[in-house]
């Protein structure tokens, strides 16, 4: 069986959420996500909301708020952080939880891009034995404390998924 991803979701941010969305375009999956009503990426105004058009706007700047609305429109949360969990990122584990939504964090500092993606597919096809997990919602570092990570993590997510694609 495969484990076809239909949809990645995202808050948008410089740093991990960008380079979910930035695997989905490669691939060529759907995405959606919440950002707050003013959004600004951690560099500024950004032009992600015209590039990402189905971002949706909504009324908080309250960044637990956009967090909690993602998870819950999500099947399964991939947290990927360079080190420790962040305060944001400990938001989505505590957000899954609450929802009762799974989700795996994956340490790039102490992990290759290869070994990354290998884990993730196993804990895809692992939780796929009991749920149909089809909206990944992706979080993690921001790229001002991790250098690198949106493209990391858009190659990690490519090694991840673009094999499944030609099998379903």
């Amino acid at each position: 069986m495969g484990f076809m991803i239909k949809k990645i979701v995202s808050d948008g941010q410089n740093g991990v959420s960008l380079g979910g969305l930035l695997a989905s375009a490669d691939l060529d999956i759907d995405h959606s996500g919440f950002v707050p009503m003013s959004f600004d990426t951690e560099q500024g105004p950004e032009d992600v909301i015209m590039t990402f058009q189905k971002l949706l706007k909504i009324k908080t700047k309250d960044p637990l708020s956009v967090i909690t609305k993602n998870i819950a429109i999500s099947d399964a949360t991939l947290i990927m952080t360079d080190g420790k969990l962040t305060k944001r990122s400990r938001a989505g584990v505590l957000q899954s939880r609450l929802f009762s939504k799974p989700f795996f964090h994956v340490d790039l500092s102490k992990k290759t891009d290869f070994a990354a993606a290998i884990g993730i597919k196993s804990w895809i096809k692992e939780i796929r034995k009991f749920l149909n997990v089809s909206v990944l919602n992706v979080v993690g570092s921001l790229e001002s404390k991790s250098p690198g990570i949106s493209e990391r993590t858009r190659s990690i997510l490519v090694m991840v998924f673009e094999n499944d694609l030609a099998n379903n």
